[in-house]
């Protein structure tokens, strides 16, 4: 009988305390919030995959929806961060950095959703595949917040590093207008995208074109003043010349605000002329 009474006695006690403090607010657990691909599958423990293409080839992105958690207060935001690599990315409006990417999603309510995209920038070379995270951070109107995150893996298509089966050759002898190749970052540049075409097409070497027996012409200022030009060098490949001309012209094409553009001509060891567009 004493159990009872004792018993009886914390009981009242509790209901008391109850009645004279109130009811205690509610607790706000915040959690996780959906991430749901193109397909209405929840990735949150699975992660997410991308793909780094060979070469120079814009990548693929994958498209995600964003859904809040129920159990917080609104209206709340998802502050999203792609972590490890500046080469991730995502739709605008966003922030790129040196470690990778930030965007901020806000909402209104519970049963409001909203979509991101996320990428990778190619790495323009060989690797192994990669990880990295995607972390998510919210925070309520009362000021509770959750983290969570998941992986993002990254499937790295080149394996071992490509290179032009064809040597290509480069005249900048003729870049006496603006010196625009001049610069060093300027001439690999431009080197590393005559090159991307050529990593991907399987050709041979042809005959042996020899020095000065090839003429070709190249543009002025204002697509004026053209040059006769001819290989300095024998070559059984790509023969390329480099000349930068001011505007109004760029790669061909008439622009009004460019200061400076390269133009090129190529020639072609089949005796055809490949003049820029």
């Amino acid at each position: 009988m004493r159990r009872l009474a004792v018993l009886a006695a914390l009981l009242l006690t509790s209901l008391l305390t109850s009645l004279l403090t109130g009811p205690s607010a509610p607790a706000y657990a915040a959690g996780p919030a959906q991430l749901i691909d193109m397909f209405g599958r929840t990735v949150n423990s699975y992660g997410v995959k991308l793909v780094d293409w060979q070469g120079y080839l814009a990548n693929p992105y994958i498209e995600l929806t964003v859904k809040p958690p129920a159990d917080m207060r609104f209206p709340l935001t998802v502050d999203l961060k792609a972590e490890g690599t500046s080469r991730l990315m995502m739709d605008l409006p966003s922030q790129l950095t040196a470690t990778g990417a930030t965007k901020t999603l806000t909402f209104a309510n519970a049963s409001e959703q909203k979509n991101f995209r996320l990428a990778i920038h190619s790495k323009r070379g060989p690797g192994a595949d990669e990880q990295h995270t995607l972390r998510l951070s919210i925070r309520d109107a009362g000021g509770a917040t959750y983290q969570h995150s998941l992986p993002i893996y990254v499937q790295q298509d080149e394996k071992t590093a490509l290179q032009p089966t064809i040597p290509i050759t480069f005249d900048y002898r003729y870049d006496t207008i603006t010196g625009y190749f001049s610069d060093p970052g300027v001439r690999t540049a431009a080197e590393e995208a005559v090159k991307d075409w050529f990593r991907f097409f399987d050709l041979q070497p042809f005959d042996t074109v020899a020095a000065g027996a090839e003429p070709n012409h190249l543009p002025g200022n204002d697509w004026q003043n053209t040059i006769n030009v001819t290989n300095q060098t024998a070559y059984t490949g790509m023969y390329v010349f480099f000349r930068g001309i001011q505007t109004p012209y760029s790669t061909g094409y008439p622009r009004t605000t460019a200061a400076t553009a390269p133009a090129a001509a190529s020639r072609c060891p089949a005796r055809c002329t490949a003049r820029p567009r």
